[in-house]
């Protein structure tokens, strides 16, 4: 097993390749010929892009980035502010980079709206999250074979754009945290509730503020486990308001953390665990 220090300067110096790599191609892509300097311009600082590393595999080769600029986020609709399904426009672009051999590759062709990017265990594949019409799907890119693969995720369920992807320890399984279909609706139809009206009727007898009542909503998630060889999902947690989740090192249960809170005077939370294996995988103290 590599030394913790040794991983530690392998994925620093990976990191600075990395942007050192894409800060050149930007710069190049935008530079233009000019004889005479010109004034800074709005213009200019939308187009300012910033550089963001995505993730880096363990073994600090492979380094995903993304690279955005103020345009790319034009279009925020802030009346829907504090609407737990609503997503802001965030485009950007997605590249691959190459630590050992400085080359690059840019994941799509155009702009896209992506977020959770996350390698397997030997970097074989990458995991993320792309926007498509108003919901986030997760799909698999196949380094190798430069192809993406949909992960199929069941019928009643979508993927909750608030949860981490995590892969287990030998790749073979993604875990993933969902949504009831249901539960869109249910929050949409609450915010406009909140919002929508001239006149908002709350009792103090409510257990929770409203706003932090309908912000809570977006902790009930159910998790499952995707295993890349049969592209099946099995549940492993059923829905709870589920608040962190980690799995362990050698992926035979996941720690999770429940929030039980039953008013807000009191906020209250569960440590539990799950077993992973198929055979078992209901919750235990």
């Amino acid at each position: 097993m590599r030394h913790p220090n040794t991983r530690h300067i392998i994925s620093c110096a990976a990191l600075i390749i990395a942007a050192a790599i894409i800060t050149l191609l930007v710069r190049t892509a935008s530079a233009q010929p000019s004889n005479s300097q010109s004034a800074f311009t709005v213009d200019d600082l939308l187009n300012a892009v910033n550089v963001s590393v995505a993730d880096l595999s363990d073994d600090g080769r492979w380094v995903a980035v993304t690279v955005s600029s103020l345009n790319d986020r034009i279009g925020i609709d802030n009346r829907r502010f504090g609407d737990p399904t609503y997503i802001a426009p965030s485009l950007g672009e997605v590249w691959i980079i190459d630590t050992q051999t400085a080359k690059t590759q840019k994941l799509f062709q155009d702009k896209r709206q992506v977020r959770g990017l996350k390698w397997s265990p030997d970097a074989s594949r990458l995991a993320l999250l792309v926007l498509k019409g108003d919901q986030f799907e997760p799909v698999l890119w196949d380094r190798a074979a430069n192809k993406f693969v949909n992960v199929s995720v069941p019928q009643s369920k979508q993927v909750a754009d608030n949860g981490d992807l995590v892969w287990s320890a030998d790749g073979t399984q993604l875990i993933l945290a969902l949504h009831n279909v249901e539960w869109q609706k249910k929050v949409q139809e609450r915010f406009k509730y909140e919002t929508g009206g001239p006149v908002v009727v709350h009792s103090s007898k409510e257990p929770f503020l409203a706003w932090d009542d309908l912000r809570r909503m977006s902790a009930l998630r159910s998790l499952v486990a995707y295993d890349i060889r049969s592209g099946q999902a099995r549940e492993l947690l059923p829905e709870i308001k589920l608040n962190s989740y980690e799995l362990s090192q050698d992926g035979s249960f996941i720690t999770y953390q429940e929030d039980i809170t039953k008013k807000i005077s009191s906020r209250c939370f569960r440590q539990r665990e799950a077993r992973h294996e198929p055979s078992s995988n209901q919750p235990r103290d």
